[in-house]
């Protein structure tokens, strides 16, 4: 009798759980395996636009070489020879105040030197070695990040990363949950300092992009969208587009799906999809799970990108790009010098900046039009480096549920969704708010979870 498993949703979890799950089925000809997708596209929010000799992208710009699972993924599908290495130069990342840039320490000498820090804000973060480890399971961002470096710290540093990571507020965000490494340095060594001193050693393999940097920023030639262009091409025939799935049944023993289009039978269901996808075609499997599912509050993102000519700026970017401070109370959330990180992506005279806006401070971003928020970035353009003209190319994506929060409301669904799933028989989870948000995060995950597969 054939096996059959059900992949829901096309974005990067469930396209890297294809390659996976293929990889381990190969010589299984028994079990058939299906992924269903209700966009006409696959890639989730991986999308990158090729316009005029511009190539934007509308979600990641690219991945950390710092896991092996992106490094074998890349490797396993012959994309080795199109990737790319960030511009050595675009290194440096900046903090915006008052419409002034800062650059991030890189060393100890320019720690010292950082204006936004008081002498008394130095200190205390110094003070940090001596700072007993906390251990509350609760615990914030902003509450891990005063009590270990003081108020200053958290305000400067800990805050922009939360904005620029998950457009997130750093009184929400649960630091186990958002950041476990943070926390388990702070359990391992008792100290971040300390850790991160005794895990600096020399690397012969990768170049060290920034020392709060891990693993060398990569991109493919192309886009990222050559990523899920080429999964798809390997596994067309695995993939349904077009295709919303409805509802799940649980039926002797394995699953019926339904889709606007057809049923299928499943003895396995893998959720890709995000957590407001999967409360509404779960509310019959598992009211429950269902209600804890829908929870999940996602930050709404507006990325705009603006292309100017280098001359056309009084004051010209270099390094990666700038934070704003949710503190600041702009609706920015940063800018990316896209540009200047992966120079393929404009012609040499021009620069594309890819300005972030909203989150979860600011949702009132999805009342605005296109028009509204590329107005909303060309002025922090002008604010922060004087523009002669404007731009003379623009391209705007708007995201309306695009990261998940890891908040308190998070965690508590997140225990008792943990509890359903272990209830559960031959459905599995693999999906951004499950394990870390980024695209190292999920196509690690979806590798852990094809292992879970029984069959």
């Amino acid at each position: 009798m054939n096996k059959k498993i059900i992949i829901i949703g096309g974005g990067i979890s469930g396209l890297s759980l294809l390659h996976y799950l293929r990889q381990r089925y190969s010589d299984r000809s028994d079990i058939q395996i299906r992924l269903i997708e209700r966009n006409p596209e696959i890639g989730g929010t991986i999308k990158t636009i090729h316009r005029n000799g511009l190539i934007f992208e509308t979600g990641p710009n690219g991945f950390l070489d710092s896991k092996q699972s992106i490094r074998n993924l890349i490797e396993e599908l012959n994309l080795n020879n199109d990737v790319i290495s960030a511009n050595p130069d675009s290194q440096k990342r900046f903090i915006a105040i008052d419409h002034q840039l800062h650059a991030f320490p890189s060393d100890f000498q320019s720690f010292l030197s950082f204006k936004p820090l008081s002498i008394r804000q130095k200190v205390r973060i110094l003070g940090e070695v001596v700072v007993a480890p906390g251990g509350h399971p609760d615990e914030t961002v902003y509450d891990f990040g005063s009590r270990r470096f003081g108020e200053g710290c958290a305000k400067i540093f800990f805050d922009p990363m939360v904005n620029g990571i998950y457009a997130g507020d750093i009184h929400q965000l649960n630091l186990r949950l958002a950041f476990p490494s943070l926390n388990e340095l702070e359990q391992k060594h008792g100290s971040l300092i300390k850790g991160l001193l005794l895990k600096k050693k020399p690397d012969t393999h990768h170049k060290k992009s920034s020392s709060m940097i891990n693993g060398e920023l990569k991109s493919l030639k192309n886009g990222m969208s050559q990523l899920i262009q080429t999964i798809h091409g390997r596994y067309w025939e695995y993939i349904q587009t077009k295709e919303s799935v409805s509802n799940i049944i649980a039926h002797d023993q394995r699953f019926i799906v339904e889709t606007n289009l057809q049923s299928y039978a499943a003895d396995e269901i893998f959720l890709t999809v995000p957590a407001y996808s999967a409360a509404q075609i779960t509310k019959n499997l598992n009211r429950n799970l269902s209600t804890q599912l829908e929870q999940i509050y996602y930050a709404p993102i507006a990325v705009a990108g603006l292309v100017y000519k280098k001359s056309d700026l009084k004051l010209k970017p270099s390094g990666f790009g700038y934070l704003v401070p949710s503190w600041q109370s702009k609706e920015i959330l940063g800018v990316v010098f896209e540009s200047l990180i992966f120079p393929n992506r404009t012609e040499q005279d021009y620069v594309l900046l890819r300005v972030m806006i909203g989150g979860v401070c600011h949702p009132e971003i999805l009342k605005k039009s296109e028009p509204e928020l590329i107005a909303i970035a060309q002025e922090e353009i002008q604010l922060i480096f004087g523009t002669l003209n404007n731009p003379i190319d623009q391209l705007i994506k708007v995201w309306p549920k695009a990261i998940p929060q890891y908040d308190s409301t998070y965690l508590s669904a997140f225990r008792v969704i943990q509890k359903e799933m272990n209830r559960l028989k031959n459905i599995y989870i693999a999906a951004n708010y499950w394990g870390g948000v980024s695209l190292n995060d999920c196509i690690a995950n979806a590798k852990n979870t094809s292992l879970q597969s029984k069959l």
